[in-house]
C-alpha cells in the first residue's frame, strides 16, 4: 500500500514540473548567492531575486544564514551538497 502510495505521488508530481524541487544545502546556495552579488552577476538581491525567479524576502533569509556562528556554518557545510547544480535563471526577455 505504502509502495503504491509512493509511485502515485511520484506520477502526478511528474505531471506537474512546479512540484518537483531541489532541496540544496542552504548554506552552500548562500554562498553561491553571495558570490554572484560580490562577483557583480548581480547589482543588488531583488536583482538576484529576479534572475532566481524567487522573493526578495527569500535571497535576504538565505543570506542572512551567513552570519550564524562559524561552528553552526562548518557542521552545515559538512554536510554536503546533494545537488551541486546551480539554480536556473531566469531568460532575460
Amino acid at each position: 500500500m505504502v509502495f503504491e502510495l509512493a509511485i502515485a505521488r511520484k506520477e502526478r508530481n511528474a505531471l506537474n514540473p512546479k512540484r518537483l524541487r531541489q532541496y540544496r544545502n542552504p548554506i552552500i546556495l548562500a554562498q553561491e548567492w553571495q558570490r554572484r552579488l560580490t562577483n557583480g552577476d548581480s547589482s543588488s538581491p531583488a536583482e538576484l531575486a529576479w534572475k532566481l525567479g524567487v522573493s526578495r524576502a527569500h535571497v535576504t533569509q538565505v543570506l542572512r544564514l551567513l552570519k550564524l556562528k562559524s561552528e553552526v556554518l562548518k557542521v552545515l557545510l559538512d554536510i554536503g551538497d546533494p545537488y551541486a547544480l546551480p539554480y536556473r535563471e531566469r531568460t532575460k526577455a
